[in-house]
């Protein structure tokens, strides 16, 4: 049976505490340059859920201008974030039922760590593994 922390269904109304760490435990943010590229991908793809993945990476650094379609309702809403030198937890409400929480989540990670391969020379998974889900149920 599978782990509750692994179930990838995503209501509608829903929040959700959202997690992952580093592969081995080590640090996925090795500076403030990292920690903001994180919040920059993560806000891109929080605004344009259907944007694409690679695209991202040339915006970031060469800052070209772009232009995305807007979605009129977005399928989740970030409530909360806090990023740790070797994880992070984020805390999203599921709006709408168009793109789930695992687009957004697919989205950041692949792009995180091309962003984080290329600039540390590194190679392989950063992550130790797929991102942890929890329903909140409760205050």
């Amino acid at each position: 049976m599978p782990s509750i922390y692994y179930l990838r269904q995503f209501y509608p109304g829903s929040y959700y505490h959202i997690y992952n760490r580093g592969a081995n435990k080590q640090n996925i943010f090795r500076d403030g340059k990292d920690y903001q590229v994180f919040i920059k991908i993560l806000a891109y793809y929080l605004l344009h859920p259907l944007g694409t993945p690679q695209s991202i990476l040339n915006r970031l650094t060469n800052k070209v201008p772009y232009l995305v379609e807007v979605m009129e309702v977005l399928p989740y809403t970030l409530l909360s974030y806090c990023l740790m030198p070797n994880h992070f937890h984020l805390m999203l409400r599921q709006n709408s039922s168009d793109l789930t929480i695992s687009n957004l989540m697919k989205r950041l990670s692949i792009t995180y760590a091309m962003y984080f391969n290329k600039r540390h020379h590194h190679s392989g998974a950063i992550f130790q593994g797929k991102y942890k889900n929890v329903l909140i149920e409760s205050e």
